[in-house]
């Protein structure tokens, strides 16, 4: 990016360089190289200002939207580039099930891809004239600087409960990486439901402007709620907090009330969102790619449904072992039948995450590979499948 390089160049006195179209490298340590080069210590924040410095060029400036939390960003990025797209505006999207001009997303290896993938669709959108620019900020991400130098008109921080913690290291750690999105975003939309974010003091945070959601009613201007929540058809296909945050945004933005109702009431149910099949003789299927324990917990308590239970499961290799205990007991305590299969096992032994299940049953579950399930599932009322084994599910199920 030249306006960039011509700005880093002049801070060290090399105009010389940028005059005769020389080739730079800036490097962290001396190398063997025919080319003039520049040692730099802090070659990240040289990485992040050229960056910026290209991107600030182009005229056209999207409203760029970051949204985060534990559970719940991705249903959030996708609903909410439906809703704008059905008031016809151009939505770029980088999220983990995909990036591009929406609905039209290509795969991702990373929920936030690196700073320089995250600048290429930057530009990408910029050119193409995107009205708005959603993306999926994970507290790895962030805490990596994935993100950096990117300025949000809007963060979104859906919730935060515990994970990722063999990574963080603590929850504080995990919250503060949340956390750091609110320094670089000039509103920020927070649910105010959530223990772990009503009890943070958001102030201390570069964010000034700060509003809430919450599905109790308020006199307070800062709390967002739906008005007439009955107007919403099939809100057992969605989250309402999900919801609530498309509601917000859009009213900041100046969209009219009825209007916001057409777009929510045009939603098309998620991919592995809360899910719903229904067949004549196998029961009912219900598929959520949870992964967190309070994700667990909700899929159970939001259907609230008075029938046997069978739920497949998994839990991935290397990542957050002390939740396997807890997630297995979540689905013990609502299932009458309960399969654990492989989940992407990663470098670990699927026999060790597999016994670290059986701690939270108290019956021993029935193990199957994924080609036997159908078998299993004749006389079942409700089966689920919940975690990212539902990817794989909705692949061969033939539902």
């Amino acid at each position: 990016p030249e306006a960039g390089i011509r700005d880093v160049e002049r801070s060290r006195g090399l105009g010389d360089v940028y005059k005769r179209q020389t080739p730079l490298c800036i490097t962290r340590q001396k190398i063997r190289s025919s080319i003039p080069f520049l040692i730099e210590r802090g070659i990240k924040k040289i990485y992040v200002e050229l960056f910026k410095a290209d991107f600030e060029e182009n005229e056209r400036k999207p409203v760029i939207i970051g949204i985060t939390g534990t559970n719940g960003k991705t249903s959030t990025t996708l609903l909410l580039a439906q809703s704008l797209t059905h008031q016809n505006k151009k939505v770029g999207v980088i999220s983990s099930e995909g990036s591009g001009i929406y609905p039209k997303l290509e795969e991702n290896e990373y929920t936030t891809p690196p700073i320089d993938i995250c600048y290429k669709y930057q530009r990408f959108f910029s050119k193409k004239k995107c009205d708005y620019v959603i993306i999926e900020c994970s507290s790895q991400g962030l805490h990596q600087g994935r993100l950096d130098g990117i300025h949000f008109t809007y963060s979104i921080i859906t919730n935060i409960d515990q994970d990722h913690i063999e990574y963080h290291k603590s929850l504080k750690n995990y919250i503060n990486s949340k956390l750091k999105i609110m320094n670089q975003c000039t509103t920020s939309i927070i649910n105010f439901d959530c223990n772990n974010l009503k009890n943070i003091d958001h102030h201390k945070h570069g964010c000034r402007n700060i509003f809430y959601i919450s599905q109790n009613k308020s006199k307070n201007k800062k709390i967002i709620s739906i008005p007439q929540r009955e107007n919403i058809k099939n809100l057992e296909n969605f989250n309402i907090y999900s919801l609530l945050m498309i509601f917000a945004l859009m009213r900041l933005e100046k969209f009219k009330t009825p209007t916001i109702f057409e777009s929510i009431n045009n939603l098309n149910p998620l991919d592995g969102r809360r899910q719903i099949f229904t067949t004549n003789k196998k029961g009912d299927f219900i598929v959520d790619y949870a992964h967190t324990v309070q994700a667990y917990k909700n899929i159970y308590l939001d259907f609230n449904i008075n029938k046997k239970i069978c739920t497949l499961f998994g839990c991935g290799g290397d990542r957050d072992k002390i939740k396997r205990k807890i997630i297995s007991k979540i689905v013990d305590n609502y299932s009458s039948k309960i399969i654990i299969t492989k989940d992407n096992s990663r470098s670990e032994q699927f026999k060790k995450i597999l016994n670290d299940g059986f701690d939270g049953i108290s019956s021993n579950p029935n193990y199957k590979m994924l080609a036997l399930l159908i078998i299993l599932l004749i006389n079942l009322s409700l089966f689920f499948v919940i975690g990212n084994i539902g990817k794989a599910f909705l692949r061969n199920a033939g539902i």
